[in-house]
């Protein structure tokens, strides 16, 4: 059985499919492409003689985050307390670009920019895998490569929808890029450190020197932002010239440009009801909230104090060594800002989706016999468990 033909049947055709796009990254004959309207891999022509490159660096099925820690850090993670929920860290920080345009550019406190800026004009990186808008449907994102201060920026603030990021890790490589940065989900981080267990494709490997990972409570189709341009504001997609998901002061609002220059605007928590009409339902049972193998982990930080219109903040988890000197490269060269975060403030917004909430849904539907990602991982269903509140600062995605 080929690659391919074991990924559709263990993963893609059992609804496990992360639309990461890891196979499109790896395939050695470039025969895998993403389908960003089906929002799944396709195969074209046949796969490389017993290459199985493409199911064994999946994260749909299988992700032993055990074994992916020894990986990444060097050794597992402690089970019991934060750790077991949190991921192996070094240290939790808040942070905002120093820099006003950058900080605009994010949609909360603008460290991804910052650190991104940073590694680009220190020559840490050359290139950088980021979410952008689709040029011939704007209403569409899609994975870029940006590689100066200007292409981050335009890049920046966050993109509430399915993403295939880690597809054109391949291209970038094959472009020349030798010393890359990857901002993307749990999913996509999931993808590299599989592909780092494994060993290959070590040209691919070697090429990815930064690891960002975006705290995420779940994601939707781009069906559901469609949803919200048609049907909740009432713009044709095809009159979309520009889209944000969270434009504008802090926390930002869902904002439409139409091409014929009206400007049509929702709250983003109502883009966010709206979406979860839409959620993947692969997201429903993915149990990593905070990018837990990311080498810094970057989500939006909520707290008593903000208010509509104040400058947001983002909060970090620093979680080896690679994280650790970009973050102080960024602090050194005043790119950043930071201040200490208590731990236990990451264990509210996405948190209770992830580790309760999905935990429910994985817990019955491995009652029920239906497809789950294993995780090596025990489901609690409900660990540390924290009282929401709205005096309470709670950690959510963002950049």
């Amino acid at each position: 059985m080929s690659g391919f033909v074991a990924l559709k049947k263990n993963v893609i055709g059992i609804g496990l499919c992360a639309d990461c796009g890891a196979c499109a990254a790896v395939c050695p004959g470039q025969h895998v492409s993403m389908n960003i309207d089906t929002e799944e891999p396709e195969l074209h022509g046949e796969c490389p003689p017993k290459c199985t490159l493409c199911e064994q660096t999946c994260p749909g099925k299988d992700i032993p985050m055990l074994d992916l820690d020894r990986v990444t850090f060097g050794r597992p993670r402690k089970l019991g307390g934060h750790e077991e929920v949190l991921g192996i860290a070094q240290e939790f920080l808040t942070a905002s670009a120093v820099d006003p345009e950058i900080r605009s550019a994010g949609a909360s406190g603008g460290a991804i920019p910052a650190l991104l800026a940073c590694a680009l004009e220190q020559g840490i990186i050359d290139g950088a895998i980021v979410a952008g808008m689709d040029k011939e449907r704007p209403w569409r994102m899609v994975p870029q490569i940006a590689t100066n201060r200007q292409e981050v920026i335009a890049c920046g603030k966050t993109k509430l929808t399915m993403i295939p990021t880690v597809s054109i890790l391949g291209d970038a490589v094959r472009q020349g890029f030798s010393k890359l940065a990857l901002v993307g989900c749990p999913c996509h981080i999931h993808a590299l450190r599989k592909m780092k267990a494994l060993g290959r494709p070590k040209k691919l490997l070697e090429s990815v020197k930064l690891c960002i990972g975006l705290c995420c409570g779940s994601n939707c189709s781009y069906q559901g932002t469609e949803h919200m341009v048609e049907e909740v504001i009432g713009v044709p997609v095809g009159e979309v010239s520009k889209l944000w998901y969270r434009a504008g002061e802090y926390p930002g609002r869902f904002t439409v440009i139409s091409k014929d220059g009206r400007t049509v605007t929702a709250a983003s928590i109502e883009y966010i009801m709206q979406c979860l009409k839409f959620k993947r339902d692969r997201c429903a049972v993915c149990y990593d909230y905070s990018s837990e193998l990311a080498d810094v982990s970057v989500g939006d930080y909520f707290y008593p104090e903000m208010r509509r219109g104040s400058m947001g903040k983002s909060a970090l988890i620093i979680r080896n060594e690679i994280g650790k000197q970009i973050v102080e490269a960024a602090l050194k060269a005043n790119y950043i800002m930071t201040w200490p975060l208590n731990e236990d403030n990451f264990l509210m917004g996405g948190y209770e989706t992830k580790k309760h909430g999905h935990a429910y849904y994985i817990s019955n539907r491995r009652k029920w016999g239906w497809p789950v990602p294993e995780t090596q991982l025990p489901l609690q269903g409900a660990p540390l468990p924290r009282k929401m509140s709205s005096s309470h600062p709670l950690v959510t995605g963002g950049n």
